[in-house]
């Protein structure tokens, strides 16, 4: 097959939170939500439980990049596949408004979908020798208004919002997956930690599976929210890809997109360069496709309208593409993300995080990092007299574990915590130093020699006690660092 370049330049909008064609590894995580959802149904179905969701609350969690949410999406997608039932990804505040719940089920679930659903419905209940619900056998023409109504009112009744769920028995599995789930405030969010306890405990009566997602805080404050029985094995911690994993993301895109040339030594470099962290993963994944389509572009520009072009040499070819500059934009693309950890209240001093983080070089108790909080938030405020409005100290560690820049681990017996990602940490850190440091990690010759006839500091040191000569080191950038130790 030929490449279809459009394709290609889709892929090249995908956010991390998307899933992508080339998800590869996490199958025993995979296999966990699959069986969850098969009990479910199997104790609805052939138990004739009352509470067949009793107690099967998943919650995916890991710091930010982890992978969490394509997890999620691929888990739904399997189920979907394979007849067994529907994925909802649901708003957190939709628990608490029937309306907002009706409008997001029909944005998630255009017609042609909700038709195949209807289908499989029909399908279950009649290898279960059930009669096909009424109120479904009526809406097989018109799938949209009233299948949403009757489904969305069955989902909704079991959140323990409205007593009309009586229309019909869900004859297949429900997976509400309910993103950034961290950001549940029990004290305020009432309703929706009243109807997520609902769910949890599943006194509606309903297979409904909440698959929850969120930060390593998400834990406590489900808890808060009454949640407070989920055991080890509803628990699904994410971390890094293993070499091999990352490797057949890599494989499996190249496939996917039928691209040529040297595709085992550029697998090689997307687990190389990605550490095996998911996020990092697509973001070089992305800066692959896009140097593919910025070259097919030009091709194309130039080609002889009335001539033939064989997509394969000009879209598909690893052959043609540049190391260095893909290099550089995936190092981007991580940048641009960590960045976005730091923005918010943290973004008025990335000095104050910074010099916070570096000195977190173990797991360590609350109180112990509040203490370096106390010790280094006065330094910092001597230069900046308006921190104290703008980022107040007692908001700090808060952020920081909001943001992903702490991880709640249990490791070791007792609540600790510690920055979840060594990358992370040593952004941060660069961010803080100077602007020549940045430009030497992100590798950009034009911008490091521009900052040097700007008269940037060649000599300042960072708080590893790093010059930018070294992070460019680090960083695998060698021209850069070659340019840095002729000027020092």
């Amino acid at each position: 097959m030929k490449p279809d370049i459009e394709q290609l330049r889709h892929f090249t909008a995908l956010t991390d939170r998307q899933l992508t064609s080339y998800f590869a590894g996490r199958e025993a995580e995979l296999d966990l939500i699959h069986r969850r959802a098969v009990t479910v149904a199997q104790r609805a179905f052939k138990e004739h439980s009352i509470m067949p969701a009793e107690g099967q609350t998943l919650l995916i969690t890991g710091a930010p990049g982890a992978g969490k949410t394509a997890l999620a999406r691929k888990a739904g997608q399997q189920l979907e596949e394979e007849g067994g039932g529907i994925f909802l990804p649901l708003e957190l505040r939709a628990l608490a408004d029937q309306t907002r719940f009706q409008r997001q089920f029909e944005k998630q679930v255009p017609p042609d979908r909700l038709k195949l659903i209807l289908e499989k419905i029909a399908g279950l209940s009649g290898r279960a020798g059930a009669a096909l619900p009424a109120a479904l056998a009526a809406a097989m023409d018109d799938p949209v208004a009233e299948v949403a109504a009757a489904i969305t009112s069955q989902i909704f009744g079991a959140l323990g919002k409205s007593q009309d769920s009586s229309k019909f028995e869900l004859p297949c599995p429900v997976v509400l997956f309910i993103d950034e789930i961290q950001t549940i405030n029990p004290s305020r969010h009432i309703d929706e930690s009243e109807a997520l306890l609902n769910l949890h405990l599943g006194t509606h009566g309903h297979p409904i599976l909440p698959l929850l997602v969120g930060l390593p805080n998400a834990q406590n404050l489900l808890s808060e929210a009454g949640l407070s029985r989920l055991s080890s094995d509803s628990i699904i911690t994410l971390g890094c890809l293993s070499g091999d994993e990352a490797a057949r993301s890599a494989r499996t895109f190249f496939d996917h997109h039928h691209v040529r040339g040297q595709t085992e030594s550029w697998t090689q470099k997307v687990a190389d360069w990605s550490d095996g962290w998911p996020m990092h993963v697509h973001n070089t994944l992305r800066a692959i496709a896009e140097q593919l389509v910025c070259h097919a572009d030009r091709q194309i520009g130039k080609q002889d309208c009335s001539g033939e072009m064989d997509a394969h040499s000009v879209i598909c070819n690893l052959d043609h593409i540049d190391e260095v500059a893909t290099h550089r934009r995936a190092s981007g693309l991580r940048a641009e993300y960590y960045s976005s950890r730091l923005s918010g209240s943290l973004s008025n001093s990335v000095k104050l995080v910074a010099n916070i983080i570096h000195r977190i070089e173990r797991a360590m108790g609350k109180d112990e990092i509040e203490m370096i909080i106390d010790e280094e938030y006065p330094r910092i405020a001597k230069d900046q007299p308006r921190l104290t409005e703008l980022l107040p100290v007692s908001d700090i560690f808060s952020q920081m574990l909001r943001r992903g820049l702490l991880q709640l681990t249990t490791d070791i017996g007792e609540d600790s915590f510690d920055c979840p990602i060594p990358s992370l940490r040593n952004y941060c850190v660069v961010r803080a130093a100077s602007r020549l440091h940045l430009r030497a990690y992100l590798g950009d010759l034009d911008k490091v020699q521009s900052e040097i006839d700007a008269e940037g500091d060649i000599i300042a040191r960072d708080l590893c006690g790093r010059t930018a000569a070294d992070v460019a080191l680090e960083e695998g950038w060698t021209e850069v660092h070659a340019l840095l130790m002729r000027t020092e």
